[in-house]
């Protein structure tokens, strides 16, 4: 059975998926299996795949119809938060186009992508979650704290530059319009 699960509940294809073996999650697509299957924890193979910079196995889901927005019942986590968190620029440029919902916050600690990225220093990813829109004043349910506040706590010196960047652009646009 192509969606056969294990103990914890997972599927050939969320295995591999996991693993980033894109030729087997491509012959276990082509045999229909399920491309949204759960496992105990609410994963899916394409939060699996994000979490753990799979790009090639990313790519492959989301032209399966993966589900970009299916969040995990342990902590509530979205594809594009997991790849935020870990850092992993190519899936969130994967992700954002196919309207990944960039302001999700997760059940757990209500931070954002945008709140993950800068908290643990990845500047690239802060700069497309930047350009995309992400709420940068959005703050977590944990302590209150803005992506800015996490980069500034964490000692995060390129994160914090793009965001004082970010609002002299911003400032700057507003004064032309005047």
């Amino acid at each position: 059975m192509v969606d056969a699960k294990d103990g914890e509940g997972q599927t050939p294809l969320s295995l591999a998926a996991q693993n980033g073996h894109s030729e087997v999650v491509q012959l276990l697509l082509t045999a229909h299996a399920e491309v949204d299957s759960k496992d105990k924890r609410g994963r899916t193979p394409l939060s699996w795949a994000a979490r753990n910079g799979r790009s090639e196995v990313v790519r492959l889901l989301l032209t399966a119809h993966a589900e970009v927005d299916s969040k995990d019942n342990l902590v509530g986590r979205t594809p594009l938060s997991w790849a935020a968190r870990y850092g992993h620029s190519e899936v969130v440029q994967l992700l954002l186009p196919v309207h990944a919902e960039v302001d999700s916050k997760d059940d757990e600690y209500g931070q954002t992508p945008l709140s993950w990225a800068a908290e643990n220093g990845y500047s690239e990813v802060v700069q497309l979650l930047l350009t995309a829109h992400a709420e940068v004043d959005s703050k977590d349910k944990r302590y209150g704290q803005t992506p800015l506040g996490w980069a500034a706590r964490n000692g995060r010196s390129e994160v914090v530059q793009l965001r004082m960047q970010r609002s002299i652009q911003r400032i700057s646009s507003m004064v032309r319009r005047l």
